[in-house]
This record gives structure tokens, C-alpha cells and sequence, in this order.
């Protein structure tokens, strides 16, 4: 898984750290949500209250960060919006069917968006929207990752026979791989290809799980209390893995329990991972604040209003200085 982000920079030896995030709080004057980034601890708007809107997924290329998100007036009336450096660059749909956003990524100045459009899983390059599903069954992308031109999608698809929904890969428009056999509720919700390998983090019954190359590879959790994967990132062969199980916001490393990053009086959530100089940045919610984690304690609570708000998506960078 913004045009603007929360931007904090550190100098050091004249390098710049700036973390970017997106995500949502409440618009004080009308009580509904506005799309927000942060940056340099200021929050930015996106959209002015009007409508209830939501930042979702954040890339950063170069110097110019996008951001994607959506208005949506009610149920049916959702309208995917692209900002770029905090400017609208593009309305994905039309507010005539339901849709949803999950994730952008950019590669050789094309940008990907997917998520969900009348019912059909979706993806959209530079504008234009093809349906990686056909079936009237209905479909979803969760997450995309561009590698050496293939473009990766993980998401689901409601299998009819055993009325649950199944995590697949598709591969440049096409199907590419059936992760589970539909007998159980699952899931994909993030994807990232590293070293030629495919790895797919989700759910299936109530474990959450790894794929790898296609294949089930590791555990994180048991089944005896149901836990959500929301993201993953791959850094020097380790596996970092981000979401919650129960109250509490958790990171895994390689299958493993790394933090608990919450104590569980309240519901929290991690909801996108970034690791850089082996500094592990999350972000994510407690109690309906937005916040950054760092290396498994608060790193920042971000400015927001009304005491709700959410924090979607990262990214760190670090920029010499002169």
C-alpha cells in the first residue's frame, strides 16, 4: 500500500530521512472523514470534508509522491481519485457502481492502481481500467508489485461452489496462481516479489499465512484467535509482516512473532510496513489515533482531528543533503 505525507526529517552526517504516510482523520466542521498525508508534522488535506474520503496507498518515485484514495457520498457512489505532490492528477471512476482502492505502485512512469470495480477485481494503468476477472463471481485486488516489467496483483475471488472466497495471483492480466481450494475463507492482501520469489501474505480460516511461490510457506499465527495480515515487505532476505490479531497491532519477522506493538485495551491495527538501515517504520492506529511505530515503540502520534483517524500507508526515504 497520498500526496502528501508525514514528512519527518532527521539530519544526520547530511542525510535526510523523510517518512511519508497516508491515511484519514475527521473533518472538525463536518464530522466526516477527509483523505490526509502528513508531512514535516503537518497534516495536509486532500479533499475538503464534503464527502467522506479516505487516503489508502502511497508511492513515492523520485521526488513525487501519489497518493490514492476515494470520495464516496454513499455505499454506491465512490469515486477513486490519484493525487500526485498533493495536486488531484486523476478520477478513476464515475460514481455509478461501488469500487474500492487498495494499493498504487509506478514503474517506468506508468502508473498501476488496483482495487475493485463493479464487482470485478481491477486494475488500472495510466488511466485506463481492465477487469483481471471476468466471472460475474465476485473479485478483488488487494495489492501489486511490478518486477523486470510483470506485473504481480494478489487479491480474491468468491468461489460458487463453496461460497468463500480464494486468494489468488494474477500475472500481467491473467491468472497466474490459485492459492487455496475454496474450502475455507481466504484471503491475499499483500504481495512483493524479491530474488525472483513470490511472496504473498493473507489469511486463510482464521491463520494467517505466507505464500510462497504459489505454495503455503510459513505460518504466523495458530488459528485459535483470528488474526489479519494488512502488509509485507521483504528486506535482506527477511520477511517483515504487519496487521493485528485480537486488539493488538503485531509485526511478524520470517513467521515469527517480532513485536507486539500494543498492549490490547484498545483495538489497534498496523497497516503498512517500511524497513530501511534495518529500522523497521509501521504504521497504522490505536484507539482511532493515526501513528508511526519505529523499531516496536511510538515513534510519532500524527496530528489529527477529532480523536479519529487512520494512518493506511508509508514510505521512508532517505535523501543526502548538500
Amino acid at each position: 500500500m497520498v500526496i502528501s505525507s508525514v514528512m519527518i526529517s532527521c539530519h544526520s552526517n547530511k542525510i535526510a530521512t523523510n517518512i511519508y504516510v497516508a491515511g484519514f482523520d475527521t473533518d472538525s466542521r463536518t464530522d466526516k472523514f477527509k483523505a490526509k498525508v502528513w508531512q514535516n508534522h503537518q497534516n495536509l488535506s486532500l479533499t475538503d470534508g464534503t464527502y467522506a474520503a479516505y487516503a489508502n496507498a502511497l508511492f513515492v518515485s523520485g521526488t513525487d509522491v501519489y497518493v490514492a484514495g476515494y470520495e464516496q457520498r454513499n455505499y454506491s457512489d465512490v469515486v477513486i481519485k490519484v493525487w500526485k505532490n498533493e495536486q488531484l492528477l486523476d478520477t478513476l471512476t464515475d460514481n455509478t457502481a461501488y469500487a474500492e482502492v487498495n494499493a498504487i505502485y509506478i514503474f517506468d512512469n506508468d502508473i498501476y492502481v488496483v482495487g475493485q470495480k463493479e464487482n470485478h477485481a481491477t486494475i488500472w494503468k495510466n488511466g485506463k481500467s481492465t477487469f483481471l476477472h471476468q466471472d460475474e463471481a465476485a473479485s478483488t485486488a488487494t495489492s501489486i508489485y511490478v518486477s523486470k516489467k510483470d506485473v504481480y496483483v494478489a487479491g480474491w475471488i468468491f468461489d460458487p461452489q463453496w461460497l468463500k472466497k480464494v486468494a489468488v495471483i494474477w500475472k500481467n492480466g491473467e491468472l497466474y496462481k490459485v492459492l487455496t481450494n475454496g474450502k475455507n475463507e481466504a484471503y491475499a492482501n499483500a504481495i512483493v516479489v524479491d530474488k525472483d520469489n513470490v511472496y504473498v501474505a493473507g489469511g486463510e480460516g482464521s491463520i494467517a499465512k505466507i505464500w510462497k511461490n504459489g505454495n503455503s510457506y510459513k505460518a504466523l499465527t495458530d488459528g485459535q484467535q483470528y488474526a489479519q495480515v494488512e502488509s509485507m515487505y521483504v528486506y535482506e532476505n527477511d520477511i517483515y509482516i504487519v496487521g493485528w490479531q485480537g486488539k493488538v497491532a503485531k509485526v511478524w519477522k520470517n513467521g515469527i512473532l517480532h513485536k507486539n506493538l500494543t498492549d490490547g485495551n484498545y483495538f489497534s491495527s498496523a497497516n503498512d510496513v517500511f524497513v530501511l538501515d534495518n529500522d523497521i517504520y509501521i504504521c497504522g492506529h490505536e484507539n482511532n489515533i493515526p501513528k508511526i511505530w519505529k523499531n516496536g515503540k511510538t515513534f510519532h502520534e500524527l496530528k489529527h482531528e477529532n480523536n479519529h483517524g487512520c494512518a493506511n500507508a508509508l514510505v521512508v526515504i532517505q535523501n543526502k543533503g548538500k
